[in-house]
């Protein structure tokens, strides 16, 4: 029923889900906190109220992880600048799906998570760290070295972010180690970062990924070469890739 009040509710069924989320049974109240939201991403209600933020904050720090989740990926769905602080607190919970949905939802406000989060066991709660700091625009806060990560996740994540920050001189030289790692998912973000932050004097670097034997980089080459003065003239060329 809390489920369905969340699809099809509206401001009227918000005592009931008041009530449910003080339910004896986690599942319950996980419920509850997904309805929340719910109702919001879906339009039934203008904003959530103070009443519901209140609650959703409360059941954040609720004993049960599945609840404490359930409450936070709302927030990293649909922003809420009322729930800074529980997000703060959140973002060093003992359960990495309650510190990944916190994290991304500081992102989603544009504050920077806490940066020993840099050094998370859960290599996704590093990447949406990474991720958060730029949608900050604290890019000078991000260490060089989760270039190096063992994550290819992770250092997709930091190509995404150097290539945000526009600052070439000191992300420049770890993108290009990056662009010449093995693997597929980060030298391909990589070659996307390096294009965003040099323009044509990532054409050499482009040319030569756009001839490399894995098509997962040559793709990404194509997509970065769009970047360059010739762009057009390589992406037609293109066309003719095998």
């Amino acid at each position: 029923v809390v489920s369905a009040l969340g699809k099809v509710g509206s401001t009227d069924d918000e005592t009931a889900l008041l009530a449910a989320a003080t339910d004896a049974d986690a599942g319950v109240r996980g419920e509850a906190a997904l309805a929340f939201f719910r109702m919001r991403f879906l339009k039934r209600v203008p904003e959530y109220s103070t009443a519901a933020v209140t609650k959703i904050a409360q059941m954040s720090a609720d004993p049960e992880a599945e609840v404490r989740w359930r409450a936070v990926y709302g927030a990293s769905r649909w922003p809420e600048p009322r729930l800074a602080q529980a997000l703060a607190a959140s973002q060093r919970d003992d359960d990495s799906r309650v510190r990944l949905f916190s994290v991304r939802a500081l992102g989603k406000l544009a504050l920077a998570p806490d940066e020993a989060l840099f050094l998370d066991e859960d290599l996704y709660v590093r990447a949406e760290a990474v991720a958060a700091f730029s949608a900050a625009k604290a890019w000078e806060r991000l260490p060089v070295s989760i270039f190096s990560d063992p994550s290819a996740h992770v250092r997709a994540a930091a190509a995404d972010a150097a290539g945000a920050s526009g600052d070439a001189g000191r992300f420049g030289a770890p993108l290009e180690k990056l662009a010449a790692e093995p693997g597929t998912l980060a030298p391909g973000r990589a070659l996307l970062a390096l294009a965003k932050l040099h323009r044509d004097g990532a054409a050499e670097i482009l040319a030569r990924a756009r001839k490399d034997p894995r098509w997962w980089v040559r793709a990404r080459a194509f997509e970065a070469s769009a970047f360059l003065s010739d762009g057009g003239i390589i992406l037609r060329n293109g066309v003719a890739d095998p």
